[in-house]
């Protein structure tokens, strides 16, 4: 007996992609949104489904979209990009035992549900201190902002 559409339907991996598709920073959220399409086109899984959500690039258009995501059966959540976003999809994603795993490189708001894909500042120095011990490198110059 085959599965009927609405079964196939449901089986369904959904991942939510939070991103800023309006707003300040919809550039970054539409390129960002194309790159994920284009993976998932190279993957070519018919039981994965990426449901992006707009964040607007607020906190509260990220804590929207996490209740959107929430009825929409997910099983995790991708982004969103800033770390004020993260922090407020996290506290959103709580009651519906959802994970959080966004692009934010701030490690101040991660814990609990929340992780990040993101390249962390301290992981990053302290790679780059490890490679100049082992290559027995004596002087090391750092450019970067002051904050």
């Amino acid at each position: 007996m085959q599965p009927s559409t609405a079964q196939l339907a449901s089986a369904k991996d959904k991942v939510a992609l939070l991103l800023p598709l309006s707003g300040a920073q919809a550039s970054i959220g539409q390129s960002m949104l194309n790159a994920a399409q284009m993976a998932l086109f190279d993957v070519n899984d018919a039981g994965f489904e990426l449901l992006p959500f707009d964040t607007k690039g607020t906190s509260s258009g990220a804590a929207e979209a996490v209740r959107r995501a929430g009825t929409q059966n997910v099983k995790m959540i991708l982004g969103p990009l800033m770390a004020e976003e993260t922090q407020s999809a996290g506290a959103t994603a709580r009651p519906y035992n959802l994970q959080v795993i966004g692009f934010t490189t701030d490690s101040s708001r991660l814990g609990g549900n929340i992780s990040t894909l993101g390249i962390l500042p301290y992981d990053q120095g302290e790679r780059m201190a490890n490679f100049a011990r082992q290559s027995n490198l004596k002087n090391i110059v750092v450019i970067a902002p002051n904050d």
